[in-house]
Formats: C-alpha cells, sequence, structure tokens
C-alpha cells in the first residue's frame, strides 16, 4: 500500500466516526420541522429508515477499520463506504424533494429542510481534503433530486435557485483542484519524512551502542536495537511509553539521568560501569538535552568501553613498568659509580677510626687532632648518608605526591651524588655550573632527577669511546616563562633528532640500552607543562629540559 492511499483512508475512516452522527440529527430534525401527515409519514420513515441504516454502516466502518487489514478487504470498506455515504446524501436530497413536493417551495417546514442540507455539506468538507471526488460524489447525490424538481416545477425563483446550485458546482471542482494539489504536497512530505524516520532509525540501530530518548518525564520514546539487545526482558512494542526507571537495569544510571535533567547543564559525558546482561561492564555515557515543543527531552548514548578500559589499564601497567625498568637501567649504569662514591667515604672512615683506637692505644691523648679525626668521619659519613638518600629519593614512587616547588640547584646537586664519581673514574670530566638558587619550579623533585640522569647517562656514552676531549657540563639558563636545565657533551657521533625520543630507538649495541630513557624523559616533561628539545651546535650535542617557572 502506498503513503497517499494509507494516509487518506486513516483519514477518512476516521472522519465517518465523527460526521455520521450528524446524519440522525438530520432525521430528527426533518421529523420536527414537517407536518406529521399521513400521506407524508410512511415516505419519511422510509427514507429515514435506510439513511439510519447507511449511518450505522458509516459509524461500524470507522470504528472497525485498521492499516494492518487485507488490501481486499481494505478495497471492500471503500466501496462500502462510498455507497453508504451518497446513499446518506441522497437521502437527504429526497427530503428536499419531497418536503418541497407536500408543502411548497416557500413552505417553512421546505426552508429549514435546506438548512439541513448545509449542515451536511459542512459535515461532509472534510472529505474535501482527503478525498476530493468523494465530497463530489456527495454534492450531487443531496443536490441532483431537488433540482431535477425545481427545473420541473418551473416557478422562477425554483429555477433560478436551481441554476445557482448548478452554477456553484464549478466553483467547488476548482477548489477541488487546490485542495487536491495542497492533498498531494502534504502526502508527499508525509512520505518524505517516513522514510526518513525509516532510514535515521536505521542509522540509529546501525550503530554500535546502546540509544535511548526520553520525553520530559522521563519515558521512552524511541530507542535502537543494540539497547533492546543489551536489555534482553524488553520488548520493543511494550516500551514507548513506559517510565525508564521501570525498565533500567542499572539503578546508577537511573540516578544520573534524573540529576541530569534538573541541572543547568544542556550535556554530560561521563565514564560509568552499567550492567550489560547482568555483567557490569564500563561505558562512556553521554547524556544530550534537547528542547521539543517547550518541552525537554533527553538523549542517552551508552557506548562499552569495557575492553579500552581493560587495555587502558594494561598499557598504564606496562608504562609503569617501563618507569621502573629505566629507572633500574640507570641505576644499573651507575652503581659501579656508587660503589666508588660510599666504598671512597668508608676508606676516610676506617682509616681515620685506625689512627684514634692507635693514639688511644698509645695513650696518646690530643684533644686537638682527636677532635680534628671525628670530624672528618662525621663529615666523610654525611657524605655517606646524603648518598643513600639520593638513592632512596631517585627509587622512591612519589607519581601519586602532590608536586612542590623545588630548587632546580638542589636537584641537580642531588642527582650528581648518584653519578659523578663514574664520570671520575672513567676520566670523564663533569662540570656543574648550575648556581642559581632563585631558579625554582614546581615539579616531583625525583623525576626531574632522573630525567637529568638519563641525560648525564647519554652524555658518558656519547663521550666515552672519545679519543680526545671527554668533557660534559650540566648548566641552566632563563627566559621569560622558563627554567631551562642543559647538559652538553662533546660527542662525536651524530645526532638522530627524528627518532631520539622514538620508544625502543637507541644507537648504543644491544644488551647496553633500553631505548626508552628520552621515551619516559619526554613524556615526564609534558606532565610537568614542559618539553625536551636537543640540539647539535659547535661540535656539542646540548639536551635542554624546559620547566615552568615558579
Amino acid at each position: 500500500m502506498d503513503y497517499s492511499t494509507q494516509f487518506t483512508r486513516e483519514a477518512i475512516y476516521k472522519a465517518c466516526k465523527v460526521n455520521t452522527g450528524g446524519n440522525f440529527i438530520i432525521v430528527a430534525g426533518v421529523y420536527a420541522v414537517t407536518y406529521q401527515s399521513e400521506e407524508f409519514l410512511p415516505l419519511f420513515i422510509s427514507i429515514a429508515s435506510v439513511m439510519t441504516i447507511s449511518s450505522l454502516i458509516l459509524i461500524l466502518l470507522g470504528f472497525t477499520y485498521n492499516v494492518e487489514l487485507p488490501e481486499k478487504t481494505q478495497n471492500a470498506y471503500d466501496i462500502t463506504l462510498w455507497i453508504s455515504t451518497m446513499t446518506s446524501s441522497f437521502c437527504v436530497g429526497l427530503f428536499n424533494l419531497y418536503v418541497a413536493e407536500y408543502f411548497g417551495f416557500f413552505d417553512p417546514a421546505h426552508l429549514l429542510t435546506w438548512i439541513f442540507s448545509v449542515s451536511l455539506i459542512e459535515a461532509l468538507a472534510s472529505y474535501l481534503y482527503y478525498k476530493p471526488r468523494l465530497f463530489l460524489g456527495n454534492f450531487f447525490c443531496l443536490f441532483i433530486p431537488p433540482v431535477i424538481w425545481m427545473v420541473i416545477e418551473g416557478s422562477f425563483t425554483a429555477v433560478t435557485v436551481a441554476i445557482l446550485i448548478t452554477a456553484y458546482c464549478p466553483m467547488i471542482y476548482l477548489r477541488v483542484l487546490e485542495l487536491t494539489k495542497l492533498k498531494d504536497k502534504t502526502v508527499d512530505l508525509f512520505k518524505k519524512t517516513t522514510e526518513r524516520q525509516k532510514l535515521l532509525q536505521t542509522f540509529i540501530d546501525l550503530i554500535p551502542a546502546q540509544i535511548s530518548w526520553l520525553d520530559s518525564d522521563l519515558k521512552f520514546i524511541g530507542f535502537n536495537k543494540q539497547f533492546l539487545k543489551s536489555n534482553p526482558n524488553l520488548l520493543a512494542s511494550e516500551l514507548v511509553g513506559e517510565k525508564f526507571a521501570d525498565h533500567s537495569q542499572d539503578a546508577n544510571l537511573v540516578k544520573k539521568v534524573h540529576e541530569f535533567l534538573n541541572s543547568d547543564h544542556d550535556h554530560e559525558i561521563k565514564e560509568m560501569e552499567l550492567l550489560k546482561e547482568g555483567e557490569p561492564r564500563w561505558h562512556l555515557c553521554h547524556l544530550q538535552k534537547e528542547l521539543y515543543s517547550d518541552k525537554k527531552e533527553i538523549l542517552i548514548v551508552a557506548m562499552d568501553i569495557h575492553e579500552q578500559k581493560l587495555i587502558e589499564q594494561e598499557l598504564k601497567d606496562q608504562r609503569s613498568m617501563a618507569d621502573q625498568a629505566s629507572k633500574f637501567a640507570s641505576i644499573g649504569e651507575m652503581a659501579s659509580g656508587i660503589a666508588h662514591e660510599i666504598n671512597n667515604p668508608l676508606t676516610i672512615v676506617q682509616g681515620t677510626s685506625a689512627l684514634l683506637v692507635n693514639m688511644i692505644d698509645k695513650n696518646q691523648y690530643q684533644p686537638d687532632k682527636m677532635k680534628k679525626y671525628l670530624k672528618k668521619i662525621i663529615d666523610t659519613n654525611n657524605r655517606i648518608v646524603k648518598i643513600v638518600q639520593g638513592m632512596q629519593s631517585y627509587s622512591r614512587d612519589e607519581r601519586h605526591d602532590p608536586m612542590a616547588v623545588y630548587q632546580l640547584k638542589e636537584i641537580v646537586d642531588s642527582t650528581l651524588l648518584l653519578c659523578s664519581e663514574k664520570f671520575k673514574a672513567n676520566g670523564v670530566t663533569l662540570e656543574n655550573a648550575v648556581k642559581n638558587e632563585s631558579a625554582k619550579s614546581l615539579c616531583h623533585s625525583q623525576q626531574i632527577g632522573q630525567i637529568i640522569l638519563n641525560f648525564l647517562n647519554n652524555s658518558f656514552d656519547a663521550v666515552f669511546e672519545n679519543q680526545s676531549e671527554k668533557k660534559v657540563k650540566i648548566y641552566l639558563e632563563e627566559n621569560s616563562a622558563f627554567n631551562i636545565l642543559c647538559v652538553a657533551d662533546s660527542g662525536e657521533g651524530d645526532l638522530d633528532l627524528e627518532n631520539i625520543f622514538t620508544p625502543y630507538f637507541t644507537t648504543k649495541p644491544p644488551g647496553q640500552g633500553t631505548g626508552i630513557g628520552l621515551t619516559i624523559s619526554q613524556r615526564i616533561a609534558k606532565i610537568h607543562k614542559g618539553f625536551i628539545k636537543a640540539y647539535r651546535e659547535g661540535g656539542m650535542t646540548i639536551f635542554k629540559l624546559y620547566l615552568p617557572k615558579s
């Protein structure tokens, strides 16, 4: 069945239920205005009976019609509708004819009967838009009997009225043509709207997310197949108009929708654990308010991100492991240096302690000399304590601690404690030119130390094989926005600027580098709202860490 036919039929049969009741009023009205003569009454009863039967048939058609009826049955309904409406109109025309015949053309009974004819035309006017030919058929059935009688009667008034009624027909016809065009446009618009709605529903059904939209009372207006699939106990035919809270599996989502409806926000995005087929799974929920007919509607889109969430957690764990691996790699590289840093002070402590014991054994108490030896032991012990504290600080995970303002000189000094002996033992000159105590940044000190240590280790490796000068320098630059920690080395190799920050890229021999140190360092710098740059200038390789000033 095409859209035009369906649209017309639904409108016509709905009109039947409203219009047809007026037919009984016409019968009662004609009976009331006419004289109850013995000759006229039998004829009135006959016409009234036919009109009553046809009216009851029309009412029955209006109440029993359904678009789901077979096409053959609907065609039979259409034929019955035509016959019944035209029979009713013809009966009213016969009333006009016989009232005029029995009581005269100018009799009040005849004139009042015409008023009922006009009321019937008004009732039939609803057919004019939906089914113009049905209206024309009824118009002719209504006026053919009285017009024929008027022409036969032959009086000037009767013939004039007949001519006026006949002349009115072309006007009705033109009006019918206009309304037919309007109806066709309306039907075409209805067809396009319906097709667009089906296309939109098809598109929504293809989206891999649960979609539903609710009215201002939080009742279902629509949903997609994914929503029904995720809620197997729900039936689409029973869901529209039902309360969202009565059919949602998840109390948290119901609470969130209520809060969102009463909030001032037009949209909200939130990750939530929702039940899906009885299993809690992570969803990305997007709630959107739309204003339609002065009322708010809510669109709910819930996308299952459970697998992505698990992958994110796994990547987070792997990243944490990579961070620790980078730390352990750095600790491994500086282990020998730390051994020297601690062994040398321990040797001093051991030697000085032996001197003190020897002085006591020989009963040679020299307070000034003994005080000097004890102070040397204390100072050496403090140096060891600083090295151990530096190792503890470097190893500690402070990612979840709040950032604090630190002196960059303090961070550099603590870091150099862990590696300066390594440089000295291998003939590498390490110059610390960071003297400005006022340079401060908001940071995690251990993480900034990790970056500096990565720079220093890379510089050490770059100059270690040099046949000539082996020099590394750490210094501080500043601009209006950033403190810039710089590590420069005299390494002779070329710097691959395109790949140095690529994960697992390394120029070191297998087993001597992880290739993630600079990658992690760049990520740490970005967390601190800074960045790292690398240069090759004047025969020097320079790494610069930019940190916002505090």
